[in-house]
């Protein structure tokens, strides 16, 4: 019998870390011309926010809330500079944007945009990993 280690303290990268997951997966189908379904589009959604979340001042915010703190901590194990979020949360929000009005259908992107969101959720997918390692 397999034994699993429990989990004794709050993770506040997995909620992200699993959307962001899903997120690389529903990019992946759409570069083989799949449709999305509600929980791939969901996932997009969720990891666009997150990145978007990324780029506003945390002055006004609640510094004790969890998301200001995740929002922190992956900053400080970012290792790059802030533009690339704004970079990130453009193209993953025209990839939302066209599959608004394509619902049903597959959608012809841009020349390299899949390419270049996947590789910037790589990297956060990357970054939520060490920030849990530092738990």
């Amino acid at each position: 019998m397999t034994m699993v280690r429990p989990v004794i303290r709050n993770d506040p990268f997995a909620g992200i870390a699993w959307s962001t997951s899903l997120a690389l997966l529903a990019l992946e189908k759409l570069q083989v011309d799949e449709l999305l379904n509600d929980e791939d589009r969901s996932s997009l959604s969720q990891t666009s926010a997150f990145v978007a979340s990324l780029l506003l001042p945390t002055v006004d915010q609640d510094i004790c809330s969890i998301e200001v703190c995740r929002d922190v901590t992956f900053l400080a194990h970012h290792h790059g500079d802030r533009a690339w979020f704004a970079q990130l949360a453009s193209n993953l929000e025209e990839i939302s944007r066209q599959l608004g009005f394509n619902q049903d259908q597959p959608v012809a992107f841009d020349d390299g945009l899949l390419e270049r969101a996947q590789v910037g959720i790589l990297a956060v997918l990357k970054t939520l990993h060490r920030c849990r390692l530092s738990l």
